[in-house]
């Protein structure tokens, strides 16, 4: 293996001392033709402003002029051309070293992984040995309660009556019926003409004597048995606001 990689080392030299040869001919060759290149311009620039010379002349300068032009395109392509090779070339002779690196590199990545999984397992079993467990974590977990079924649902009908807000029955053992909260700030006024609830209101609002009271009416509603129900402003409120 080490005998290829000296002999690949060696093409690579030689290679590029052949391009660096093929590069300084290159580069003379140019400069010649910078020079040719300068002098037909000059000669055109003078040919073509002046007023004594033939037509014919004028154009075989002009023609010499266009196939310089299209000389000096594809020297242009050519030259980048090179340049790439010449790139090329010394990545390739810079190959085998980057590679001999990288194999060293990686084997040293390969040792630093294996140490490190081995450290971890040495860790694994010093943590799982049995001596290190204490008394407290090898004792028995204290029992928890457990409810049974019958359990949960007494518990369930026990909190439903107190939702209700009985648990007595009577004797018949029908349930006594749950009585309602009175409803704060509210009156109830029984109809007893047949009025309407917005006649009722009218009529309290221009009694003189009512006029606290009147003032203090917010809404009448209809109850679920039916009866008007008048809501009254919150009268503690309403005195912290107008104090």
């Amino acid at each position: 293996m080490d005998n290829l990689t000296e002999q690949r080392e060696k093409e690579g030299e030689g290679a590029l001392e052949i391009w660096n040869t093929i590069r300084d001919a290159e580069q003379e060759r140019e400069s010649i033709w910078e020079t040719i290149r300068d002098r037909l311009d000059s000669m055109d620039n003078i040919v073509s402003n002046a007023f004594n010379i033939h037509k014919s002349v004028k154009s075989d300068l002009s023609s010499i002029m266009i196939q310089v032009k299209r000389l000096k395109r594809g020297q242009v392509a050519r030259k980048k051309s090179e340049e790439s090779l010449g790139l090329m070339l010394s990545k390739t002779e810079m190959l085998p070293n980057q590679q001999h690196i990288q194999k060293e590199d990686k084997a040293s990545q390969s040792t630093d992984v294996s140490n490190a999984v081995a450290t971890r397992t040495l860790n694994k079993r010093k943590a799982m040995s049995p001596s290190q467990v204490s008394s407290e974590e090898k004792a028995d977990p204290p029992w928890q309660e457990v409810f049974t079924r019958n359990e949960k649902k007494k518990e369930k009908k026990r909190k439903k009556e107190i939702h209700e807000g009985t648990g007595a029955k009577n004797r018949n053992g029908t349930r006594k019926p749950r009585k309602r909260p009175t409803r704060p700030d509210a009156l109830v006024i029984k109809d007893a003409e047949g009025n309407s609830y917005a006649d009722i209101l009218r009529k309290i609002k221009a009694d003189p004597n009512m006029t606290v009271l009147s003032n203090i009416i917010n809404k009448i509603r209809k109850t679920e048995a039916g009866d008007p129900l008048r809501r009254t402003k919150d009268v503690k409120r309403e005195t912290a606001r107008s104090g």
